[in-house]
């Protein structure tokens, strides 16, 4: 495979025959025999550069760093996104396994699931915003009054901590 160079950048994905087969044709305003091209671009460089030998980085030092920020808040963003569907998920889940035990295990009314999602909402709302470490304080503040509630909060309690073990960096 070959990448086409346009002022010494790499472009595109080329087979090593698409030149010689398609060296009559004009694309992008130039006859593809005048093309230059080198070996498929693979590297990771902020800004490449084909200097006719090898691949080099011509980004400058800050060019470099303003990338590397710039990736790092996408980063950021990418997992916050992902908190945050993976937390409106779970507080859909967890509002089903409350019906589930009004609806077919009966061990609670539906007065009682609503007092309990009534209790949780705080820190359910905590959740679908993606902020799982902030609901797990929320939890800490909780003060069950009414034993049914209780094998309901232990369940969230759990499972928050069990998606911040397992999906943030300690």
């Amino acid at each position: 495979m070959k990448s086409r160079i346009v002022d010494n950048k790499p472009y595109g994905k080329y087979a090593d025959t698409f030149q010689k087969e398609h060296a009559t044709e004009v694309i992008n305003g130039q006859l593809v025999a005048d093309w230059v091209l080198a070996p498929f671009y693979t590297e990771n460089f902020i800004i490449p550069y084909w200097n006719g030998i090898k691949y080099i980085e011509s980004a400058t030092p800050a060019e470099i760093q303003l990338a590397l920020v710039k990736k790092g808040k996408e980063s950021i963003k990418n997992a916050y996104a992902i908190h945050r569907k993976t937390g409106f998920q779970y507080a859909q889940d967890f509002e089903d396994y409350l019906a589930e035990h009004v609806l077919i295990y009966k061990t609670i009314s539906e007065a009682q699931a609503l007092s309990i999602g009534h209790f949780l909402k705080d820190t359910l709302l905590i959740v679908t915003r993606g902020q799982w470490k902030s609901a797990k304080k929320e939890e800490e503040t909780l003060k069950v009054t009414e034993a049914y509630m209780q094998p309901f909060v232990d369940k969230l309690i759990n499972d928050v901590e069990t998606y911040i073990k397992d999906n943030y960096q300690q």
